[in-house]
């Protein structure tokens, strides 16, 4: 009759000085957002993708146009995995290109932009992947890319954090499709 909700660890809402935008996107556009964004932006960047080849897919494709980015997941061995972060942290790299699993240990001051090149399908990740920015008394921002088989996905989040998310806007400019 009195249900009481405790919950340790995870927050169930992003942090309220990281502003949130929802680019809807077809699969073919993100490539192109996302290098449009990277070119616009100056600061320390945070890329995720859901799989361990598209870390590595991405990370070739930036590289390839010239925007030195570093690249995180399970598969890279541990020297590997410390030369990205090193490499991140003290400002080799501006760009790091994770997938969640490798980036659950990342504590990185003055991440400016999380993109999530790939939207979550689980709600909590996207809290804890946009937790990355914003952290303490820094501003920060949060992309997310959101194809139409992703929209169940932010439905999700949606439940989760309330209001806070923001509405969707076509990456082209025009309203998003139904």
């Amino acid at each position: 009759n009195n249900p009481v909700r405790i919950q340790v660890g995870l927050q169930s809402a992003p942090g309220r000085r990281a502003k949130q935008q929802l680019f809807e996107v077809d699969e073919e556009g993100k490539v192109p957002l996302l290098l449009d964004l990277l070119r616009k932006g100056g600061g320390r960047v945070l890329v995720f993708s859901r799989t361990k080849r598209g870390v590595d897919k991405l990370a070739r494709v930036v590289n390839a146009r010239g925007i030195m980015a570093a690249k995180i997941h399970g598969d890279r061995e541990q020297a590997e995995r410390d030369a990205a972060m090193n490499g991140f942290r003290e400002g080799k790299y501006r760009i790091l290109i994770a997938t969640d699993i490798a980036a659950r240990g990342i504590d990185v001051e003055n991440i400016e932009h999380v993109i999530n090149y790939d939207f979550p399908h689980v709600a909590e990740d996207y809290v804890h992947r946009i937790g990355r920015t914003a952290r303490v008394e820094a501003e920060g921002l949060a992309t997310s890319f959101v194809t139409r088989a992703d929209r169940m996905y932010v439905s999700d989040v949606r439940r989760l954090i309330g209001d806070k998310l923001p509405a969707l806007v076509s990456a082209s400019g025009g309203p998003p499709r139904e």
